[in-house]
């Protein structure tokens, strides 16, 4: 299911980006995988908690950045993209957080 959510999301983001002419900026270097453990060095429930512990942090980097757009919205297609994928974001950190108690 978080598949098709990212994919439904990206979809709707790129046409945003082509409707309002922005290209998206980059600024880290380092890509959330360099932070995961190598799955042959790992075991099953080690390398889930490392990929949900570096999930989290890009989840709540996510939610900060709409919610500080949200403040002073520019754009209303992007201000109703962010109202509709905080709670899917902020639903996501939660499961993660769970999932991490769990194993």
């Amino acid at each position: 299911m978080r598949a098709e959510e990212a994919a439904k999301r990206d979809k709707a983001l790129k046409q945003i980006q082509e409707a309002i002419g922005a290209e998206p900026r980059v600024g880290k270097t380092t890509s959330v995988g360099a932070s995961l453990i190598e799955p042959e060095t790992s075991d099953g429930p080690t390398y889930v908690r490392s990929f949900y512990a570096s999930q989290i942090p890009e989840y709540e980097s996510a939610i900060k950045l709409l919610e500080s757009y949200l403040k002073a919205p520019d754009n209303a297609a992007l201000a109703t993209f962010a109202r509709e994928q905080l709670p899917m974001l902020r639903a996501q950190v939660k499961n993660a957080e769970r999932t991490m108690a769990d194993k």
